[in-house]
């Protein structure tokens, strides 16, 4: 099973500052769930973590700003379902939505890894835990789809 791009997210622990082109890492709501005990020293006195930041292409939406809706075409589409009108409707782009990772920008901020002034260490940390939370969402998404497959 693939998953569908089109239903990532941004993570909320991230925010977007546009103007000073850094990503401010919310730390507070990144160990929300965590015991005092679990957050590693390097992050307990801190609230926030700024990086500095450059603009990508969004990966979701390729640049376009938008996408088919998903609930339009997510478990396919079988060309011999598809009418000329409908057919000239979903390429002319009648079904499109703003993209949800993206809000229509057509690129994302990320962090500049090259960037001298980024702290190798801290950036490790949150990756890693960043990581194991993805692997997480994922077997979330991929036990939820096999029980809709069920039929449960």
């Amino acid at each position: 099973m693939t998953s569908d791009k089109r239903s990532d997210r941004r993570s909320d622990v991230f925010q977007d500052d546009h103007d000073r082109m850094k990503l401010i890492f919310n730390v507070e709501k990144f160990y929300e769930e965590h015991d005092l005990e679990d957050i590693p020293d390097l992050v307990k006195d801190k609230k926030y973590i700024e990086f500095p930041a450059k603009y990508i292409v969004c990966y979701v939406c390729e640049g376009r700003g938008s996408y088919v809706n998903p609930s339009v075409d997510e478990h396919g589409i079988d060309p011999r379902d598809m009418d000329e009108d409908f057919a000239e409707s979903y390429f002319e782009g009648a079904f499109d939505v703003t993209c949800q990772y993206c809000g229509g920008q057509r690129v994302v901020l990320t962090i500049d890894r090259i960037n001298p002034d980024i702290d190798q260490q801290l950036l490790f940390l949150i990756d890693k835990e960043q990581e194991e939370r993805n692997i997480a969402e994922r077997e979330y998404r991929a036990l939820v789809r096999s029980e809709q497959l069920a039929g449960c």
